[in-house]
């Protein structure tokens, strides 16, 4: 027995096959491009978390389909964390110009490439070497080479914001350095050891020499102490001579009219003439050589 076919079956069943085909193209066309998730924390100089802006901008790109994409994207960093999602393609890579702002250095810019794959990946995974940057935003640069896993609490050079400008402002190691020597900033800035004995004082201007004057505390004056001598002498010369101080058996000497003196040596005049058993100490500056 011969099945009945019903009228326009056939049809029916065509017209269905070629709306599904319509529905596949349609969802092919309106498939939006691939995104990557970018997730990581940044830090300033001093090891405070960053606080700022990044503009994220980059060349009208095919996203696989008739669309382009072009306009800047911009987002808020707090607390030094930082999570923005960007196209990807699996064709070749895309290329970003990334520009940070935090309101108190300069902008600090970099260029990002993004894989094709949704991530996350930490800015060690998108950031490309200056030396790497494509010339056009549509050639492919050399893949990086995978980053190493850091030790537990680092911090990556590359997510300190505005590092490398930041050390060239600072000085430079002088030609003259030192270890274990005074730092002194020579005529071009860089920062030298000061020269010099390792007794003497550094000047103002970075020179070394003597520290000043030396202090004479307590010394017995030489000479015979008989009722009869008058002259005695210092170990050193005081200066200046109104610098030594004079005392006879803990009694201050009054220069003039106790005493005179003329380099190292004292002259009492009489009647303060030392006596049998009287103690004399000097007290007095010297210069320092």
């Amino acid at each position: 027995m011969v099945p009945e076919v019903l009228p326009g079956a056939n049809m029916i069943k065509k017209e269905i096959a070629f709306a599904m085909g319509i529905i596949g193209l349609a969802a092919t066309a309106f498939a939006g491009p691939g995104l990557t998730t970018i997730s990581d924390v940044l830090y300033r100089v001093d090891g405070t978390p960053f606080e700022g802006t990044v503009t994220i901008t980059w060349s009208p790109l095919n996203a696989g389909n008739a669309s382009s994409i072009g306009m800047p994207a911009k987002a808020r960093i707090r607390h030094g964390k930082l999570s923005v999602r960007l196209v990807n393609r699996s064709e070749g890579p895309v290329y970003y110009s990334v520009k940070y702002q935090d309101g108190k250095t300069a902008e600090f810019e970099e260029t990002w490439t993004i894989p094709a794959r949704p991530g996350p990946l930490a800015l060690n995974d998108v950031r490309v070497m200056a030396a790497s940057q494509p010339v056009d935003a549509g050639q492919a640069a050399a893949p990086e080479p995978a980053a190493k896993p850091l030790a537990a609490g680092t911090i990556p050079e590359s997510s300190v914001i505005g590092l490398i400008g930041d050390l060239a402002a600072r000085p430079l190691e002088g030609v003259a350095f030192a270890p274990g020597r005074v730092a002194i900033i020579d005529s071009t800035g860089a920062i030298d050891g000061a020269s010099g004995s390792l007794s003497a004082c550094v000047h103002v201007d970075g020179s070394s020499g003597p520290c000043g004057p030396a202090f004479v505390d307590e010394e017995v004056p030489a000479g015979v102490v008989n009722g009869a001598n008058n002259t005695f002498t210092t170990s050193q010369t005081a200066a200046p001579q109104a610098s030594l101080i004079l005392y006879r058996n803990g009694v201050l000497q009054k220069p003039g009219q106790d005493y005179t003196a003329s380099g190292n040596t004292i002259t009492f005049l009489a009647g303060s003439i030392p006596q049998v058993g009287d103690t004399l100490l000097a007290s007095y500056r010297v210069t320092n050589n």
